[in-house]
């Protein structure tokens, strides 16, 4: 249950951190194509990797966050 609610408020953190590799995607690769969402889904993948993988849903929640906004 701690674990839950440190992932509760980390959640927020990790859609803005999301946002801000976007956006910083799309200023450098202003054409959207399939260059940059494969690009984009790398970074977030090798993040799931990295963090482990009990917090992909975590991480894909805040993916479709950003994806909402």
């Amino acid at each position: 249950q701690n674990l839950r609610q440190m992932i509760i408020h980390i959640i927020p953190y990790l859609a803005r951190f999301f946002k801000g590799i976007n956006d910083f995607l799309t200023k450098s690769f202003p054409i959207r194509n399939t260059g940059l969402i494969v690009t984009k889904f790398v970074a977030i993948f090798s993040f799931i990797l990295i963090l482990g993988k009990r917090l992909h849903l975590i991480l894909l929640s805040a993916i479709l966050m950003i994806e909402i906004y």
